[in-house]
């Protein structure tokens, strides 16, 4: 059958070099003939296999993989499910999930279970969204569209402004409602902006912000909403995503960010160390390894030695940081990984080398809530 031909050939020509979704937009694109239907049975095949191929024999066949993991994962799709029936071999033994992943054990970081963590990789996490206007408006028009949602209370949020849902993963929510009413963000990402907000000083009307590795600019849109009259220098390396955190931030009708391109990890830095900062956001580069449920695909290329290039950039940035923060100032540090030596161990380092002290340090496990897995930690300048 063709569409067992294209899953085949998906599996065995991607790399890993891009991720996993543009890479089959851009099948898809090159294959117009291929109907929804189509396009929706091969996406669940072949996420079916990269979550479930890292459990299983090497040598385990394709389709065997495959069914065993639309079991596992209780795949809805009926079209899919029978034809790789037709296909698969029923050899339950060659994909059971007794086998442990040792050539890829690596420590992780305090309050993360190796157990726990392996098997939340055959779970698709949710879809976070904050309705931050027009609350009434848009529930309903969820509801008339038939998408459903749960309303949650994090336990770290303080007031009962913004409105928080959580929804299945792969909701058409854009669809249907204003762009700058909601924002989406995992809830254990803005569950770290909280817990750093917590230690930011009620005495202080505005206080300077650097916004080291800023991202599309998740976490300073979320601080701007929590303290509008701070500011913020976001920058990072690529000039496109600062556009992008440009758009959103006029989008949701937010002043005081200031946006510059530059390398964090860099010897020379064009800000003014005369001028330093009350508090330096660093969500460093990492493994991503704290939100490889969202793409499994990752987990199952990664090699330890790919941790290399992660701690090459970690320990300059979180030092610059260190050099253009106030006496008393903050620094944020956050990674989305779940492994030691990029948590606790540059923390320690941190320690060892500077005059920071640690105030907090956390891993927030989101498997129990179908979200992300965030490291955070916050030190102070002496």
């Amino acid at each position: 059958m063709i569409l067992l031909q294209h899953i085949e050939q998906i599996i065995r020509d991607y790399s890993g070099g891009l991720p996993l979704h543009h890479y089959l937009k851009n099948f898809f694109r090159t294959h117009p003939k291929l109907g929804s239907r189509d396009r929706k049975a091969i996406n669940d095949a072949v996420y079916a296999y990269y979550r479930t191929a890292p459990f299983s024999p090497r040598d385990a066949p394709v389709f065997a993989v495959i069914q065993k993991g639309l079991a596992i994962l209780k795949t809805q799709n009926v079209f899919l499910k029978k034809i790789i029936e037709q296909d698969a071999s029923q050899d339950e033994n060659a994909l059971s999930l007794s086998t442990v992943l040792a050539r890829k054990h690596i420590p992780l970081s305090q309050g993360m279970d190796e157990e726990e963590w392996l098997l939340a990789h055959m779970q698709q996490p949710d879809l976070f969204v904050r309705i931050v206007r027009n609350t009434r408006e848009n529930l309903q028009k969820l509801t008339a569209k038939g998408i459903s949602y749960n309303l949650i209370e994090p336990a770290y949020h303080k007031t009962g402004k913004p409105i928080h849902l959580r929804l299945p993963n792969g909701s058409k929510i854009d669809q249907y409602l204003n762009p700058e009413d909601y924002v989406v963000q995992d809830l254990s990402t803005q569950a770290a902006v909280w817990k750093a907000a917590a230690f930011r000083s009620e005495d202080r009307d505005i206080i300077q912000v650097w916004d080291t590795c800023a991202g599309a600019g998740g976490k300073t849109i979320l601080w701007k909403e929590l303290f509008p009259r701070d500011k913020i220098l976001a920058t990072d390396i690529r000039q496109s995503i600062l556009h992008n955190l440009k758009v959103r931030s006029a989008l949701y009708h937010l002043s005081g960010i200031k946006t510059m391109i530059a390398n964090a990890a860099a010897n020379e830095i064009p800000i003014n160390p005369q001028k330093p900062f009350d508090a330096v956001i660093c969500d460093v580069p990492c493994s991503g390894s704290g939100t490889w449920g969202r793409t499994p695909e990752q987990f199952y290329f990664f090699e330890e030695k790919d941790l290399k290039k992660f701690k090459a950039l970690q320990w300059p940035i979180v030092q610059n940081a260190s050099r253009f923060l106030k006496p008393g100032g903050l620094l944020f540090y956050i990674t989305c990984s779940v492994f030691a030596c990029e948590n606790e161990a540059v923390i320690h380092q941190l320690q060892q080398n500077t005059s920071m002290t640690l105030l907090h340090q956390e891993l927030i496990n989101g498997i129990a809530h179908r979200a992300d897995s965030i490291f955070m930690a916050v030190l102070r300048k002496a």
